[in-house]
Formats: C-alpha cells, sequence, structure tokens
C-alpha cells in the first residue's frame, strides 16, 4: 500500500521583520545619507518581491547589503529571494551571514535550516532547527520541521514528539496531526496513527491524502471492508489519485472481487503510467483471472465428459440387460440343436455359461469351435460368453462368423448390433438389429424393435 508523502515542511521563508531607520538624534553627517539609502533600497527589494518581481528584488536587495554589509534583515531577504530563483548555493551564503550577525534570531535560524536541508546538510540543518527552539520554544514552525528533518534521519521517537509538541502549540494544525499520524503508522502504533488521521480529516475534511493513508492503516488491521469506504471519499475528493485507485485495488483483492480490482489497478495506470507496483499486480491479477478461467472450463469440460460418461454406461448398461433379458427369454438350445448330439465342449461350455463360470465357459467354447469350425452355434455362444467379458472386438468376431455359417440367425445378428453399439459403430449396431428384425424370429424381432427404439 502507498501514500502520499508528509505535507511539505513551511517553505516560504519569513521575511525578517524591519522597520525604517529613525535618527532620534542628528546622525553624523558621513554616516546617515549611507544608512537611508540601505533602507531605501531594502524597501524597495520588498516592494518588488511582493510583486513577484524577483530579479529586481535580488539587485535592491544586494545593493541594500552593499550599502549596509551589516544589514542583516538585507541578507536574510536576498537569501529568500535567491532560494526563489532556485539559486541555493547564493542563498545558502546569505542566511549564513544572517544568522552570523543575527544568532539570536529564530527566523533565521529556521531560514538556514531549510537551506542547509536542501543542500543535504540535514544534521545540521537539525541543529540550526534546535537552537531556535531554544530561543523560541513555543516555535510551532520550528518544532514540525524539526520533526520532518529527525524522520529523515530516522529517528522516528524523537520526530513524534516533535509532531506532538506541535499539535499542543496549535492543535487546530490539520497537516501536522496528519504528519504525526504518519509517522506514528511508520512505528506500528497503529491505533494511535488512526486517531490522529480522524483528527486532521476532522479538521479538514477535504484532505484525500488523510483518507487514502487511512484506508491503509486499516487495510494492514484487516478491515478491508472499512478500508474500502476511506479510498472512496479519498477519490471522490480527489477523481485522479492514483494511489488510492492502487490501494482500493489491494483492498478489493482482499475482499475477493479480483475484476473491480483489475478496474482500480488499470485506473491508477491511467492517471500515473510510471506507477510499477500498480502494474505488476495488474500483471498477477490478469494471470490469475486467466488460470481460473482455464480451470474453470476444464472442469466444465471433465463434469460433460464425465457426465457423457455416465449416459453412455448407463446406456451400455441397459443394452446388456435388455440383452440378457433376451437370451434368457431364448428356448433352451436343446431344443434348436439336439443336446444330445452336441459334441461335449459345446454342451460343458453352455453348461460352464448358465452356471455363471465365464472364465471356463469361454475355455471350453473356444474348444468346440477349435473342434467343430462349422458349428454356427459353437461360434454365437463363445460370442456371447466374450461379450459378457467385456471383449466385444472378439466377439463381434465370432459373431460374423456364426452368421457366415448362419445368415439367418436371428439371435447372431441381434447380439451382434449389441456389441457393435457398445463399441461405438452406433450406425452399424442399428443395421444388425434391423437385419434381426426381418429374419421371422418373433422373440429377436421384438428385441430389435426395443432396441431400436430405445436407441437411436
Amino acid at each position: 500500500m502507498k501514500r502520499t508523502p508528509c505535507s511539505p515542511a513551511l517553505l516560504v521563508f519569513a521575511l525578517l521583520a524591519w522597520t525604517p531607520v529613525r535618527a532620534q538624534t542628528p546622525a553624523p553627517a558621513a554616516s546617515a545619507p549611507v544608512a537611508d539609502a540601505a533602507t531605501l533600497q531594502f524597501q524597495a527589494g520588498v516592494a518588488a518581491f511582493q510583486k513577484n518581481q524577483h530579479e529586481a528584488a535580488i539587485a535592491d536587495f544586494r545593493e541594500a547589503v552593499r550599502l549596509r554589509p551589516d544589514y542583516a534583515d538585507a541578507h536574510n531577504a536576498l537569501g529568500i529571494a535567491l532560494e526563489v530563483r532556485g539559486q541555493h548555493t547564493d542563498s545558502l551564503a546569505e542566511f549564513q551571514e544572517t544568522v552570523r550577525l543575527k544568532p539570536d534570531n529564530p527566523d533565521a535560524r529556521y531560514n538556514l535550516a531549510i537551506a542547509l536541508d536542501r543542500q543535504g546538510q540535514t544534521p545540521k540543518a537539525t541543529a540550526q532547527l534546535q537552537a531556535a527552539l531554544k530561543l523560541r520554544p513555543e516555535f510551532v514552525s520550528g518544532h514540525y520541521l524539526l520533526g520532518r528533518l529527525w524522520e529523515k534521519q530516522g529517528a522516528r521517537a524523537e520526530a513524534v514528539a516533535e509532531y506532538r509538541e506541535t499539535v499542543r502549540l496549535r492543535p487546530d494544525y490539520a497537516p501536522a496531526h496528519y504528519t504525526l499520524a504518519n509517522a506514528l503508522d511508520d512505528s506500528g502504533r497503529h491505533d494511535d496513527a488512526i486517531a490522529e488521521y480522524h483528527e486532521a480529516i476532522r479538521l479538514d475534511p477535504s484532505n484525500a491524502d488523510a483518507h487514502n493513508a487511512l484506508g491503509n492503516v486499516l487495510d494492514v488491521q484487516g478491515k478491508h471492508g472499512e478500508a474500502v469506504v476511506e479510498y472512496h471519499k479519498a477519490l471522490r475528493l480527489k477523481p485522479k489519485f492514483a494511489l488510492a485507485h492502487y490501494n482500493l485495488a489491494l483492498a478489493l483483492e482482499a475482499l475477493g472481487h479480483p475484476q473491480d480490482a483489475i478496474v482500480e489497478y488499470q485506473t491508477a495506470l491511467k492517471y500515473k503510467p510510471d506507477l510499477e507496483t500498480a502494474r505488476q499486480y495488474l500483471a498477477k491479477a490478469l494471470t490469475r483471472q486467466r488460470n481460473a478461467a482455464k480451470t474453470a472450463h476444464m472442469a466444465q469440460t471433465q463434469n460433460a465428459v464425465q457426465a457423457a460418461r455416465q449416459t453412455k454406461a448407463a446406456k451400455a448398461a441397459r443394452v446388456a440387460a435388455m440383452m440378457a433379458a433376451a437370451r434368457a427369454s431364448q428356448p433352451p438350445v436343446q431344443s434348436r440343436a439336439q443336446s444330445g448330439t452336441a459334441p461335449a465342449p459345446l454342451r460343458r461350455g453352455r453348461s460352464l455359461y448358465n452356471q455363471g463360470r465365464l472364465v471356463g465357459a469361454i475355455t471350453a467354447l473356444k474348444q468346440a469351435v477349435a473342434a467343430d469350425p462349422r458349428s454356427a452355434e459353437a461360434h454365437y455362444r463363445l460370442a456371447v460368453a466374450l461379450d459378457d467379458r467385456g471383449d466385444h472386438a472378439a466377439a463381434v468376431q465370432e459373431y460374423r462368423k456364426a452368421l457366415g455359417l448362419k445368415p439367418n440367425y436371428a439371435a447372431a445378428y441381434s447380439s451382434l448390433g449389441t456389441s457393435l453399439y457398445l463399441a461405438g459403430s452406433r450406425a452399424e449396431g442399428r443395421r444388425a438389429w434391423q437385419r434381426a428384425l426381418h429374419l421371422g424370429d418373433p422373440q429377436e424381432a421384438q428385441n430389435a424393435a426395443t432396441l431400436l427404439k430405445t436407441y437411436p
């Protein structure tokens, strides 16, 4: 989660209070004109600066310090004007000279501290602020800036102390409450941070940054729903707030709303294309979305295949049951082919089959076929046994051999149709049933008609 940086320190340098020199007694003739000229140049510089005529102001302030080198107010004002123009090295020199001339002026030290910090000399800046606060303990801006400098140096406890002093001296200063909340949050004191964020928002309801930061703390505590509320408040105040969109996306993902999170990541990148963390999380979210879609599709396909298999198995079971019933209803073989004249292997095979001893039946029926290859009955009975064992391909071969020997063998056609159907040759299986329908065997014709009607 991200938040906007702390509100910047007060970077508007304080112009040291000044008043024109008023001689109470006649001044020496030689010095009076110089003093008056320097003051006039200073006044002209202030007027130009207030009109944003910074180059003219710099020229006037330079002339004032040329006329009076120990003119501390003019050095300070020149430093401010140079700082505004981005001439930081020159401005630092002027603030240093101001402090040298007026070491007991806290405003001068405050300005010097800011200039030193800009130059990366934060420890020296800290020392100047500490000196300023000794001179003026209730210097609100000084405490606030000192807190910022301590925080920059990693001294969070010292920073929190200075921010607390700032809000003690000025309880209605919303930026100080916000900055204090950030420092408390960074210190892991989330409940205290939440209280300060609420106070900052109470004092300044338009602070979108405070709502965003409050949302972050709530989200860290697992209060994702409350965090979402704060992010939405921040976005109502600042619709193009990229960090709030990004943080909202994280909270929405935590709540299990990946699609809404993707939209927020994309919006964050729209307003801040260089927000790399948002880009990375968006890529991960899109990958998860694609994987979830693939998984769902695979599950749907597997379910469909399983359902089809179950349907096919159920149909196969019904067909097998029907054929078994049909076979059971057929007259005993002895009435069709005189049992007494049947070879011994065929009789033994039939007997074993009727006892449910399928392995022995198949062995015996193979012996019967070997003993009499021209026996349609032996081929048919072997095919039935093979079919029951699930060896449909071998069964089909035996049915065809039986039909080759006995072309009008209705039972063989009916059973062949069932084996072909179960093996997936549905059209060929139906043709075999249709053939059985017209061979003059009433029982097999009835079975074939039922099969044709049931299994299209």
